[in-house]
């Protein structure tokens, strides 16, 4: 049915399909077997071929905003607003993508001043601290209505509860994070979300948009930051991403 990342066969209704790295082994190796059906060629065409060493992350890192990206491109037209919450590897390319393939005013958001700082060289229009005031600050830049779509790529307590305070009436919200966080959802009228919003979590993506990924890739509309690691330096490199130190992907050399 085209919902690869929903595979009934490799999941359940509580548990998203297991992946390498993601339940099998991963690929923190040498060599690996794969799939025929699961490999990607990396030649252009016309274009200069990819590198696998630039590239890589876009299977998760590119792919998973992509498909939260692809449930609302509708709203993405001129005038639109979509905010993105957390710029670590996945955000930072949602902030990519958004750019290229719509036409919306993008709001950045993270708690790190040296990703916000990074955020309008990617792309965004407005770039913010998160702090006290941040909800304040994009509704001031919404009119008070909110944004058309919200992203979070965080998903703590703190950022969902930024994300509820921000989407407008009839808005989209996307969560993508998996930090524990919640909201209510009632229906006595009194909710964290105006009416008509529409919450959908994503997770993952399918064969379809890891090819728009890298389509957007070889045009050079999107890239992935990245920190090169030798193979052997893995621990370095994990005590880096969760301290936070990254500006994007890690890659390992063998």
């Amino acid at each position: 049915g085209g919902r690869s990342n929903a595979c009934q066969t490799n999941g359940t209704r509580w548990m998203f399909p297991t992946t390498p790295g993601l339940g099998p082994d991963g690929t923190m190796a040498e060599y690996i077997v794969a799939d025929a059906r699961h490999v990607v060629p990396l030649d252009g065409g016309p274009l200069p071929p990819l590198d696998p060493t630039r590239v890589a992350p876009l299977a998760d890192a590119g792919v998973t905003p992509m498909h939260a990206i692809n449930t609302v491109r509708n709203r993405l037209d001129a005038g639109a607003v979509a905010v993105v919450i957390g710029l670590g590897g996945l955000g930072h390319m949602a902030v990519q993508i958004l750019r290229a393939v719509g036409a919306a005013r993008i709001i950045a958001v993270d708690a790190n001043p040296a990703k916000v700082a990074q955020a309008t060289r990617l792309g965004a229009d407005i770039a913010l601290l998160s702090d006290g005031d941040t909800a304040a600050r994009i509704l001031e830049e919404t009119a008070g209505f909110g944004a058309d779509v919200v992203f979070d790529f965080v998903g703590v307590a703190p950022s969902v509860a930024l994300a509820t305070a921000v989407v407008a009436p009839e808005g989209h919200l996307r969560l993508a994070g998996l930090g524990g966080g919640e909201f209510t959802y009632s229906l006595n009228g009194v909710n964290a979300v105006p009416w008509g919003v529409t919450v959908q979590t994503s997770y993952g993506g399918t064969r379809a948009d890891l090819d728009e990924v890298l389509a957007l890739a070889r045009r050079g509309l999107i890239h992935v930051e990245t920190t090169d690691y030798p193979l052997e330096d893995y621990a370095r490199a994990f005590d880096d991403l969760e301290a936070g130190r990254l500006p994007g992907r890690a890659i390992l050399l063998p």
